[in-house]
């Protein structure tokens, strides 16, 4: 989802004259800290803040956290504490106070950040049943974003479409991009 406001960011710099047709998958662009306050609330409410949940120091915390981005609940059940001990040692202790910094930043519904429509082709990807950002931010997202954007919702998926239904989300995104690539004469035939 991060990488969704980098990919909006640079399209939107850059131009569709360097950069091409955009993905961007659950990525709520227009996030406020209401939304971050809502977030905490579906988790259990026990966080001070989305930062102590999203970046974990912990096998508890990132449990919850995976309980909340998978819709198959069964994927987190499985893993024993020692391996998620592990992985949150990997993925979140190294250089985490300059996340969190990062993950700050992007609270971008602000007087400061406006969502503007992209000139490129936009293919949105949202799960149906993701609790971090809730389907119904896709609507919101796609009506911000223009004319030129795809909304494809991954039923029984939560905040990661791509690991819940990688078959369905790869073919997705390939033939969106293919499509992308034609000439226009080619999208007649």
């Amino acid at each position: 989802s991060y990488g969704g406001f980098v990919a909006y960011s640079l399209a939107r710099a850059a131009g569709p004259a360097r950069v091409g047709p955009v993905v961007i998958s659950n990525s709520d662009l227009l996030m406020t800290a209401e939304d971050d306050r809502a977030f905490l609330e579906r988790a259990g409410g026990e966080w001070a803040s989305a930062a102590d949940l999203l970046m974990p120091l912990d096998a508890r915390t990132a449990r919850r956290l995976m309980e909340l981005s998978f819709y198959r609940k069964q994927v987190t059940s499985m893993l024993p504490d020692f391996l998620i001990r592990e992985g949150v040692q990997n993925l979140f202790s190294d250089k985490r106070e300059e996340k969190i910094e990062l993950m700050k930043a992007i609270t971008v519904g602000t007087d400061g950040f406006q969502l503007t429509p992209l000139e490129q082709d936009v293919l949105l990807i949202w799960g149906d049943h993701d609790q971090i950002f809730p389907l119904d931010k896709a609507f919101a997202v796609k009506r911000c974003l223009g004319e030129n954007v795809r909304l494809e919702i991954f039923k029984e998926t939560g905040h990661v479409p791509q690991m819940e239904d990688p078959d369905r989300f790869n073919e997705v995104v390939l033939d969106f991009l293919l499509a992308s690539q034609k000439s226009p004469n080619q999208h007649d035939q």
